[in-house]
């Protein structure tokens, strides 16, 4: 067994691990002590404090100095069931900026949200730091002149058939609301996935210092075919943070601090993700968006942080005159690559099917709505079902991500690649956004087979994200 000590970059003395402790911690206690004073309902901040109490507890047990999975996480986690229920519920009720206000949600349907989410959280948590403590294994591999002429040949052939599987250069460029969706195949996810993960790889050789000009005009090309398939005009914002928020912690070597995590994280959710939302998704110009989110700016406060926590209420209501599933959802969820059309008795996303009732009702615009994991386990079991959905989903992320630690020129790709899927996999529903994640990893797991590698004996040089440098092998 290895110490846990070896796989994470300790503080180096005590004033130095309080001050990353408090840069876990004191932005998200001055927005909850804000939000709580701006309550429209006293009793919204009293329930939310254990999750809260929670998620900072967690926070500050976190001993790695610069950004983790757990930081986002937390973080994602205290925005969707701590902040965002202060800001929609009000006098018992969830009020009229959601599309649950319709229906008879009162403080039991709250309490046991906030309970599932709770639940889960807990068992993921402690049940993910057991499995870390078993044997990992750490590979190094570092990328040849032929390696990198091979990993260029699949992005250019990737890319290719990325623009086949769309039917043409025109339907992938163009904007969401425009694209001829009759014409884009299911076998595009496979190909995104290669491309973003192939490009993510050759562009982390690009940071070393030993790297070639050829080099880097490699990366320079790669970048240009992921930016046409994927930009903030053609595609959605979680699979645009899934390709370019990685490279970005590949350039500052994950040297990010958790302060400035949330500082940015508030910045993409107040600016960004609704800018890229007018673009995406309603086809408009940068420009045009741009004034539609200054003349609304003065709200961004005030809207929901997210609508994950009405639609786990709306669960609980839901299954108070709907029978559990007792398997049938979580089985669904393990084997959703499986199609439906080889399946047919498998079983619908408990989120599709409370947003088809919310959508019938003409309470929403689209039955695709956010649905938390926790709610696929609640389905099942009730509360029961969510304590061991939580364990049983930090075994298979121990399995995908932490189990064999493989650098890919100093970098952690698959953390980086996990990180980058949270915020989608955290929002759900995730059987229906978990696909491109799942291909990120099978990828990952069989294209280091095709590379030099080497099997790390000092692990003391390896952060969460990046390999520091030791004075023996530089």
């Amino acid at each position: 067994m290895q110490p846990r000590s070896n796989f994470y970059l300790l503080s180096k003395g005590r004033n130095d691990h309080l001050t990353v402790n408090l840069d876990r911690v004191i932005i998200p206690s001055v927005v909850f002590i804000f939000y709580a004073v701006m309550a429209n309902d006293a009793w919204a901040p009293i329930i939310v404090l254990p999750s809260f109490l929670s998620i900072m507890v967690f926070s500050i047990k976190i001993q790695e100095k610069y950004l983790t999975p757990n930081d986002i996480i937390n973080f994602i986690c205290f925005l969707f069931f701590v902040i965002a229920p202060i800001q929609v519920f009000s006098d018992g009720y969830f009020d009229a900026k959601t599309y649950v206000s319709g229906f008879e949600l009162s403080y039991r349907h709250f309490v046991t949200a906030q309970a599932i989410f709770l639940v889960f959280y807990l068992s993921y948590m402690f049940s993910l730091n057991f499995f870390k403590e078993k044997s990992k294994d750490i590979i190094e591999i570092y990328c040849s002149k032929e390696a990198t002429k091979f990993i260029l040949i699949i992005i250019i052939v990737s890319f290719s058939l990325h623009v086949i599987s769309y039917g043409s250069i025109n339907n992938l460029l163009s904007s969401r609301y425009n694209r001829d969706l009759g014409e884009t195949s299911f076998i595009s996810l496979i190909w995104k996935a290669v491309q973003i993960c192939s490009t993510l790889v050759l562009f982390s050789g690009a940071m070393r210092s030993k790297s070639t000009i050829l080099y880097k005009v490699f990366v320079g090309v790669s970048l240009i075919f992921l930016f046409i398939s994927i930009n903030p005009f053609n595609i959605a914002r979680n699979v645009l943070f899934n390709a370019w928020f990685p490279l970005i912690l590949v350039v500052l070597k994950g040297k990010i601090k958790p302060i400035f995590l949330h500082l940015l994280f508030f910045f993409l959710v107040i600016i960004v993700m609704p800018l890229f939302n007018y673009t995406s998704r309603e086809g408009l110009t940068l420009y045009e968006s741009l004034l539609i989110l200054r003349e609304g700016l003065s709200e961004a406060l005030n809207r929901p942080f997210s609508d994950v926590f009405d639609m786990l209420a709306m669960a609980v209501n839901w299954f108070e005159s709907h029978n559990f599933h007792y398997g049938d959802k979580t089985l669904g969820l393990l084997l959703f690559f499986i199609p439906r059309a080889i399946w047919t008795g498998k079983a619908t996303l408990t989120g599709l099917d409370i947003g088809h009732y919310i959508h019938f009702m003409d309470y929403a615009g689209t039955a695709n709505l956010s649905f938390f994991i926790g709610g696929d386990f609640y389905a099942d079991f009730g509360l029961l079902g969510v304590l061991f959905g939580g364990v049983f989903t930090a075994y298979i992320v121990f399995l995908s991500v932490y189990r064999r630690q493989i650098y890919i020129n100093g970098c952690s790709i698959k953390t980086l690649m996990f990180i980058s899927a949270l915020p989608i996999l955290i929002r759900g529903p995730i059987g229906a956004n978990v696909g491109l994640f799942f291909l990120e990893m099978i990828f990952l797991s069989v294209f280091p087979c095709l590379l030099t590698r080497k099997r790390a004996n000092d692990h003391s040089h390896f952060s969460v994200l990046y390999r520091r440098r030791s004075p023996h092998n530089v």
